[in-house]
């Protein structure tokens, strides 16, 4: 969404800038404060985001988009209890949204909550079957649980879409590995 609203928009007034000044005549304008962090967000400046994002949802708590980013922000911050409650929020606003459940589901799998996170990757899946991180979080998921054919299936979609992780080449290899499957 920020790509295609920035893409929308004259160029020259998407600028940090340009946003800041407007801030100063509008300092409660939750898309400001959303444009601010989104900018933040994807210049790799994650604590500046958030704090946008903070008062972007302070001044609009239905802001989804404003959610789905502060869950990013803190998601790149390792603050990933906060994360999911921001995640939350975002899918109960836009259900719709399959990188919110992406990164949720990734969110439990780093906490080794597995058997939650296949839930929130699938229904992520069913929303965006074309992102491949959800495949490779999910095989990891299966692997966890020794269930090696589900791991090697979801590895295996995960490299359709990009054959260049390393990681889904190496985790399907010890899936196939585990079937009996592995030929030299």
């Amino acid at each position: 969404l920020y790509l295609q609203i920035r893409a929308a928009q004259d160029p020259a007034s998407w600028s940090l800038t340009n946003v800041t000044k407007q801030l100063a005549k509008e300092p409660t304008n939750a898309s400001l404060w959303f444009y601010q962090g989104a900018i933040a967000y994807h210049d790799g400046r994650y604590t500046d985001a958030l704090s946008s994002l903070d008062k972007a949802v302070s001044y609009d708590p239905l802001h989804a988009q404003a959610w789905y980013y502060r869950g990013m922000s803190q998601y790149e911050l390792g603050l990933y209890q906060e994360a999911l409650c921001s995640f939350d929020k975002a899918i109960i606003l836009d259900p719709a949204n399959a990188w919110a459940y992406y990164y949720r589901g990734d969110i439990l799998h780093k906490s080794s909550l597995c058997e939650y996170a296949i839930a929130y990757l699938n229904r992520g899946i069913q929303l965006d079957p074309s992102i491949p991180w959800t495949y490779y979080i999910k095989g990891n998921c299966y692997l966890n649980q020794s269930r090696y054919q589900l791991a090697a299936d979801n590895f295996d979609r995960s490299l359709e879409q990009f054959p260049c992780n390393r990681w889904a080449w190496f985790f399907g290899g010890q899936s196939y590995y585990e079937l009996g499957r592995f030929s030299t």
